[in-house]
């Protein structure tokens, strides 16, 4: 019987940039295939499955935490970034 790895076998085995790679390229692959509609309705579909099994809840200042709905356990925080009108318009325009 042959064992297949897993994800964490194949990111300790390869690193997590080559990961990324290719999991980039089975992305562009998919929309490729099936159009910018079909990605839209994955991730129209994806964010609807994490409103419903999470809502954020502010904490301190500016922060907020993702709370799952059920357990009311926080699993992540999340801290806004602010970006200046200039620097958003050069990320628009792909100067870095």
């Amino acid at each position: 019987m042959t064992r297949r790895a897993g994800g964490l076998a194949l990111v300790a085995k390869y690193g997590p940039d080559y990961m990324r790679r290719i999991a980039a390229r089975g992305g562009k692959r998919t929309a490729e295939r099936h159009g910018s509609a079909h990605m839209a309705r994955i991730g129209r579909k994806g964010a609807q499955t994490l409103h419903e099994l999470y809502r954020l809840e502010p904490t301190l200042l500016n922060n907020f935490a993702l709370v799952h709905r059920a357990t009311n356990q926080i699993v992540a925080f999340l801290a806004p970034v602010f970006l200046s009108a200039a620097s958003a318009r050069d990320q628009q325009d792909g100067i870095q």
